[in-house]
């Protein structure tokens, strides 16, 4: 499960706003939900759905945290030995990739700009998965506002 303090540290150490994290790791794996985000989730702690890739420069700040990788449905996906390391990779995942693009598109809530990367511009379900982000993104600020909370 998704810890309140990962949050907050990838807010701290990352510049990721709050609200965004819970939006993006909302859809893919409801924010960590055992049942819901099925196997990547419960035993690989991959809770941004990070697909596996060989490790290159550019992106060992992330992957040097895997411990190894899972197939589900066909593809490859990373796994972390804990989920406090797994949320740690895809904090530093969303800072660096494309040299901190997708942090800001993220941030901005720039929804379908976002996932055209994040999700991928030609994936069957692209419409629908920015409508889902949409939808989340209404609902948690709603019940944040209510809560008196600035997220």
């Amino acid at each position: 499960m998704i810890r309140p303090e990962y949050l907050i540290r990838n807010r701290d150490k990352y510049n990721l706003r709050i609200l965004p994290q819970l939006v993006v790791l909302g859809a893919e794996s409801s924010l960590g939900d055992p049942f819901m985000g099925g196997p990547l989730t419960s035993e690989g702690f991959n809770f941004g759905c990070i697909k596996w890739r060989s490790a290159n420069e550019e992106n060992a700040v992330w992957t040097s945290l895997s411990n190894g990788q899972m197939e589900r449905r066909g593809v490859l996906w990373f796994t972390f030995p804990t989920p406090e390391i797994g949320m740690e990779a895809w904090g530093r995942y969303i800072a660096t990739v494309q040299k901190g693009y997708v942090k800001s598109l993220m941030n901005a809530e720039k929804w379908p700009e976002f996932a055209a990367i994040y999700y991928g511009a030609f994936v069957p379900g692209l419409t629908e998965y920015v409508q889902n982000l949409q939808q989340l993104a209404e609902r948690f600020k709603a019940r944040a506002e209510e809560a008196g909370w600035d997220i």
